[in-house]
């Protein structure tokens, strides 16, 4: 009876063991940060620019773990078919993502649009996030993300199309 019931007890041991081995710290997000609900505007006319010289990104938390992304007054060609918005590098802290235009007849010109998307699920703490845009230099700013983070970062932007008059 006694071999029984230390196999008993050794059987329920390990499962409970097991059960709480697995269980993650609340807000921890192992996997890699995604980018979805991807939206853009129409190409902007002059009178509608926040500042026609100033590339900016918004920024709020949103369902937890996640960071809704608004970029004011990001340069595509004037006839795009929409945006590609990809995360092409997410080592620990550092989040590097490309936005792109998908333009199958593209047009003699630039223009200004909004750009909006999610991206997560990403662990609270500081990141430093790299956005490769396809007609400026990328832009390099650091993030303190938790539960009620909002913020904004621009950029001064010379040059067409944000310096047109």
């Amino acid at each position: 009876k006694r071999n029984l019931f230390d196999i008993r007890f050794l059987f329920v041991t390990l499962f409970i063991f097991g059960i709480t081995s697995c269980e993650t710290e609340q807000g921890s997000n192992n996997g890699p940060a995604e980018i979805s609900n991807i939206k853009h505007s129409d190409c902007k006319s002059l009178s509608l620019l926040k500042s026609d010289k100033q590339d900016c990104v918004e920024y709020q938390t949103t369902n937890g773990n996640y960071l809704k992304i608004k970029r004011i007054n990001v340069a595509f060609n004037c006839c795009i078919d929409g945006v590609l918005v990809l995360v092409t590098d997410n080592q620990s802290n550092e989040i590097t993502i490309r936005e792109s235009e998908i333009c199958t007849t593209p047009c003699n010109c630039n223009c200004l649009y909004d750009l909006e998307y999610t991206i997560g699920p990403l662990d609270y703490g500081t990141y430093t996030f790299h956005i490769i845009e396809e007609y400026a230099d990328t832009m390099n700013f650091e993030i303190e993300f938790t539960q009620t983070t909002q913020g904004e970062y621009c950029e001064e932007r010379n040059g067409y199309p944000w310096d047109v008059e």
